[in-house]
């Protein structure tokens, strides 16, 4: 019943986009996405178990019979241009957004280890949940897409600025857009086609991975409202910290069924996982100083012990970094909230010092990291391991750029390039080494532009930035960093890419809180 009722609403909608001589294309193409989008929505919402009184079933019921009887009476783009604008256009935003923010969850539950567990079986399950990762990116980053398509038609429109001087302003912007038209170039134009749109087997992070995350950038830039931007927050380390202590938990016949393990959880490696926790580690440093709740303080704690025991250093090192210069930051231009900074500050170093004590693995990594740099300096033998190997990777990297500078080896196609130089590995660990390698310089040339238009803008404003501006900053800071030893990951980097956005929109924002 619940069903036919929805596709009575959603169907023929669908139906008059597509036949229909006077909706354009962007009309169609809305309508067509969003009537499915909200049939999902519905039959969850009307399925659920939530016991509501029988009045606020049918008031609900009709607010969304009333939103898509509006929505199928939009003939033309000026139509639907008035019909979205700005308020629902947010709102949809945010709700494709939260379903990013639960995905880790979705997918945890949505594919569950089978009972047989001979090596194929779990082999094959593992292939089963990256296609759930695909999947999520694509539907979030094909919305994001449609939705920002939309919005930038209509902000050229409305605006009375020249193109050139919409570009000088929205600098940042325009060099991340320059970035994904050099990847979509260098990938067509690359000689080897064979992982070029969907990438390799393992990782599935093609071209259009990158276009899908243009998409999610243009979902976090669509939000209106600072309340859904923390509602977002909220969400990300709530399920971060259920990760974390199903890690803590560790129990064997848990981890077997959820088809997890205690270092790694949902993802596939246990630095991709500290990625995941870096991110939101620094998040919920920022709620507590936003809304000073004792909640947000256990879960900073949560989330910096699982990223202690994880062991991956590197976005560890990036915390610490990060989170210290985000403290001394606060205290400097921030005085009047002292006692939280401090508080949340000594709960880091407590947790830190405690972790260490039992594990030795800070000091262990700093020991390790002097002698890595010692054989490095003395050009030693021993040079090309350090850093987990990650040095040898490198000068491999730098080899690549130097023999394909413009284009690269293609997206996701340094695999092959390095099984020529005899080594196993696919990624050079460096975010900026593989944008070079894979996509060519310019592609590292206009993401570096950006950030570093970025990080101009946010100096010029440190002095009356808000807390929001501020944080915003040291959490995008927490992933560069941690990206000098990382990859991007299809499940990791569009938490970036969603911090990277709404800190461009709050330094562009006339609005004091950005």
């Amino acid at each position: 019943k619940i069903t036919a009722t929805a596709k009575s609403i959603t169907f023929p909608l669908c139906i008059k986009a597509l036949k229909s001589d006077k909706n354009d294309f962007i009309l169609k193409s809305f309508l067509f996405f969003y009537s499915n989008l909200f049939l999902y929505i519905f039959i969850l919402y009307k399925g659920s178990k939530t016991q509501r009184i029988k009045h606020d079933k049918i008031r609900d019921m009709n607010r969304i019979k009333a939103f898509f009887n509006e929505l199928h009476q939009l003939q033309t783009f000026a139509e639907l241009e008035y019909f979205l604008w700005p308020d629902k256009i947010s709102v949809l935003s945010f709700i494709t957004l939260a379903f990013l923010m639960i995905s880790p969850l979705y997918v945890l539950v949505h594919i569950l280890a089978p009972i047989n567990n001979d090596p194929f079986t779990l082999l094959l399950n593992n292939m089963t949940r990256i296609d759930e990762w695909v999947t999520l990116l694509i539907q979030v980053g094909s919305i994001g897409l449609i939705l920002g398509f939309v919005s930038l038609l209509h902000f050229l429109i409305s605006s009375k600025k020249s193109f050139r001087k919409l570009i000088l302003e929205y600098k940042e912007i325009s060099f991340l857009s320059l970035f994904i038209l050099w990847a979509t170039l260098s990938s067509l134009l690359n000689k080897d086609l064979s992982f070029i749109w969907m990438g390799a087997m393992v990782r599935q992070e093609g071209l259009y991975a990158y276009l899908m995350y243009a998409g999610i950038f243009a979902l976090a830039l669509l939000i209106h409202y600072k309340k859904h931007i923390l509602f977002l927050f909220k969400l990300q380390i709530s399920v971060a910290s259920i990760l974390v202590l199903l890690s803590l938990v560790n129990i064997e016949s848990i981890n077997t069924f959820l088809n997890i393990n205690a270092l790694s959880s949902v993802f596939f490696n246990q630095n991709h996982f500290a990625y995941y926790l870096a991110i939101s580690s620094s998040i919920s440093s920022h709620l507590y100083l936003e809304e000073k709740k004792i909640f947000y303080l256990i879960s900073f704690s949560i989330l910096v012990l699982g990223l202690c025991l994880n062991g991956s250093f590197g976005p560890f090192l990036a915390l610490v970094v990060s989170f210290s210069l985000y403290i001394v930051f606060l205290y400097k231009f921030k005085k009047e909230r002292k006692q939280e900074i401090l508080i949340i500050y000594g709960v880091f170093v407590v947790v830190v010092l405690i972790t260490n004590l039992f594990t030795h693995s800070f000091l262990n990594d700093l020991l390790r990291l002097g002698h890595d740099v010692n054989d490095i300096v003395n050009v030693s033998e021993n040079a090309g391991s350090a850093g987990s190997a990650r040095w040898q990777l490198w000068q491999n990297a730098l080899k690549f750029i130097s023999q394909k500078p413009l284009l690269g080896y293609g997206i996701d196609n340094l695999g092959q390039a390095y099984a020529k130089v005899k080594l196993a590995m696919d990624r050079p660990h460096n975010e900026f080494l593989q944008f070079a390698a894979s996509m060519g310089l310019p592609a590292l040339v206009f993401y570096l532009s950006a950030l570093g238009s970025i990080f101009i803008k946010w100096v010029k404003q440190i002095q009356s930035a808000s807390l929001y501006k501020i944080a915003l900053f040291f959490i995008a800071l927490t992933y560069v960093i941690s990206s000098f030893f990382g990859n991007t990951m299809i499940y990791t980097f569009p938490y970036y890419v969603v911090i990277l956005a709404l800190l461009i929109k709050a330094l562009t924002s006339t609005d004091e809180n950005g």
